[in-house]
């Protein structure tokens, strides 16, 4: 019997990775091939693992965040702009550590923009671990791609500033850092936008993060997720993950043989 995912809804997005699979592997010498993956979705939407297992089942990669552990855009974004994120993550007391006492905690707001969609998210972060969210939407009307003409531009905007006063006003969280993702957060329009409607809810330090003014930088922001998810899988296949004091954990046999104490503790 040929393997085939779940349900309608897990093949498109078998269809959608299988295809960047291929881009990935033609854009990189023969020999290589992706093997392992790390797989984010909206926090307004949250794919769960099932389904997410069930689409890389399908591809033959291996699910690096399977169950329990999970990674959604706005963790995966904090992390790609070099948030959230211990020093030395191959010792799991050190970066434990390290995420208690010296990463500060976060009120974030991360907006994205696209041809597709507006998004918001609004979430407490220490780590990029730091789990659930408390608020999100996404918007499929609200995407640049909607906007045909000067007057479309300018009603399209319009429409933006308004959700997104709507959004912070409502939930009324004091945000510390504006995180910025998405093919057009660079628009000129789009961060006056942002500005204009955030100015009486959100602190002026904060507004100012929400201006890069070079290329590289505004790069970032485009595939500030797509880093995030990829760190996270780097450090994941380098790193003990969810590791116990247990003989089937080489990591922890070598750091029991180094006299460290036994107490349980996973990552």
């Amino acid at each position: 019997m040929v393997r085939v995912p779940a349900n309608d809804q897990t093949a498109v997005l078998a269809d959608m990775l299988n295809d960047m699979k291929i881009a990935v592997e033609n854009a990189l010498p023969h020999k290589f091939r992706v093997t392992h993956a790390v797989v984010t979705s909206p926090d307004s939407i949250r794919l769960t693992a099932e389904e997410i297992g069930d689409v890389l089942d399908f591809l033959h990669i291996t699910n690096l965040m399977a169950a329990p552990d999970e990674l959604f855009s706005a963790s995966a974004a904090y992390a790609g702009l070099g948030n959230g994120l211990c020093k030395t993550y191959s010792d799991p007391y050190t970066c434990a550590e390290e995420e208690h006492f010296d990463l500060p905690f976060e009120r974030i707001l991360v907006v994205g923009f696209s041809d597709a969609a507006l998004s918001m998210t609004l979430k407490g972060m220490r780590s990029y671990t730091s789990t659930g969210a408390d608020a999100a939407f996404i918007d499929l009307e609200l995407g640049y791609a909607d906007a045909a003409s000067d007057t479309d531009v300018q009603q399209l905007y319009a429409k933006i500033g308004a959700r997104m006063r709507e959004f912070v006003q409502e939930y009324r969280f004091k945000v510390t850092k504006i995180l910025l993702t998405g093919t057009r957060v660079g628009d000129g329009r789009f961060k006056q936008t942002l500005k204009d409607a955030l100015a009486v809810s959100v602190a002026p330090q904060a507004l100012t993060q929400t201006s890069p003014n070079e290329q590289a930088e505004e790069l970032l922001h485009v595939f500030a997720t797509a880093q995030g998810a990829a760190e996270v899988a780097k450090r994941r296949l380098e790193g003990p993950v969810r590791c116990h004091w247990k003989s089937t954990c080489e990591f922890l046999q070598t750091v029991q043989a180094s006299g460290r104490e036994k107490d349980g503790m996973e990552l």
